[in-house]
C-alpha cells in the first residue's frame, strides 16, 4: 500500500513532518485524491476498519495547519475519509 501527501502549505515547511516523509522518500506528494484512497481525515465520523483494506490502494493524509483545519477538511476530497 503506498503512502501519499497532499501538501496544502499552510505552515512553516522547515518543521513540516509530511514534508520530511516526502524528502527522504517515505511517501509521495500528490496535487489530488483518488477514489481509492483512504483519507486520513481527524474530523471524519468513522474510524478505520479492516475491511477498508480491500477498498483502497493508498493512504493519504492531508498536510495543513492546525489553525485551518476545519476549514481544510470541509472542502470534498475524493476517496474514503477516516480517523
Amino acid at each position: 500500500m503506498h503512502l501519499k501527501v497532499l501538501m496544502l502549505k499552510q505552515d512553516d515547511p522547515r518543521k513540516c513532518s509530511a514534508a520530511k516523509l516526502v524528502k527522504f522518500g517515505l511517501a509521495k506528494p500528490v496535487t489530488r485524491t483518488t477514489s481509492r484512497t483512504l483519507i486520513l481525515n481527524p474530523f471524519s465520523k468513522k474510524t478505520l476498519l479492516e475491511s477498508d483494506k480491500k477498498l483502497v490502494r493508498s493512504i493519504t493524509g492531508i498536510d495543513c495547519s492546525w489553525n485551518l483545519a476545519i476549514s481544510a477538511f470541509q472542502k470534498p476530497f475524493t476517496g474514503i475519509s477516516r480517523k
